[in-house]
């Protein structure tokens, strides 16, 4: 907080020395283990979603890009005329793997405009 604006310190700024917990296990050997410490824009897969402390959706963003992706090159390998395989394709598993995510995610329309595209060809 610098009075005006609220930012996340860096952990270099922070200054932090590493953590190192012995977690209880069921065979109660005692290995230590050390704790990763993480940007606050580095955003961690959580419940199936890219969550970044700070409220960024950058790594979420490239994760659906990448879900598009590999669902356009599918497409490339359904036949044309088969268009209730790529609407089936789209319903049950394209756009459960984008909706899903994107529920805990505050996007703007700009942001979404890459995913919207291709289906509206």
């Amino acid at each position: 907080w610098t009075g005006t604006n609220w930012r996340y310190q860096t952990n270099q700024e922070l200054d932090v020395p590493p953590v190192s917990i012995t977690p209880t296990t069921l065979e109660n050997d005692g290995i230590t283990q050390s704790v990763k410490w993480c940007e606050s824009n580095d955003a961690q897969r959580t419940l199936g979603s890219f969550i970044a402390p700070d409220g960024s959706s950058h790594r979420q963003l490239d994760v659906l890009h990448g879900h598009l992706t590999a669902w356009r090159k599918c497409l490339r390998n359904i036949r044309t005329s088969n268009l209730h395989a790529k609407w089936l394709s789209f319903t049950t598993v394209f756009s459960k793997k984008i909706i899903y995510p994107l529920i805990g995610h505050s996007c703007s329309e700009e942001d979404l405009k890459f995913l919207q595209q291709p289906v509206d060809r």
